[in-house]
């Protein structure tokens, strides 16, 4: 192969990776979830993750007591520089309003709708019959 061919590749191989990152972020900017139903969550701290932004890790033990989320920390593998900037208020706000689907944002968003997945996925695992998040958003996108 000569060197033309080979720069293509990179050149084509660099633009599917940012072609890849930029849709899973409008993807997760748009990111919905379904209601929690916590009544039937045994009380336990739940660890769930989320890699979809820039490629970082986001993972939370979230903490269940008395059928509601008292407590979401994120634990590491994760950008602690973004997430310390929004994790302190995003967690107290799913907190206060028992929903993922917080009514206040903090920015940046893709880093607040990653940990909020985080969040979904520890819940998952002990709430079945609830609808994963990417489910939930593809059908409250409208149609083109």
């Amino acid at each position: 192969m000569n060197k033309t061919g080979i720069v293509g590749g990179i050149v084509l191989g660099v633009l599917v990776v940012v072609w890849a990152v930029r849709v899973t972020n409008q993807q997760i900017g748009s990111a919905s979830f379904d209601q929690l139903h916590l009544t039937a969550v045994p009380d336990g701290e739940y660890i769930g993750k989320s890699a979809p932004a820039n490629f970082n890790v986001y993972k939370v033990a979230v903490k269940v007591k008395n059928h509601g989320i008292v407590g979401i920390k994120a634990i590491g593998g994760h950008d602690k520089t973004n997430v310390a900037k929004v994790a302190d208020d995003l967690f107290s706000a799913v907190v206060t309003e028992q929903t993922l689907n917080i009514s206040r944002i903090p920015e940046p968003a893709s880093v607040s709708k990653s940990l909020l997945i985080a969040v979904d996925d520890a819940l998952m695992k002990v709430q079945p019959g609830r609808k994963p998040w990417r489910e939930v958003t593809s059908a409250v996108q409208p149609k083109p």
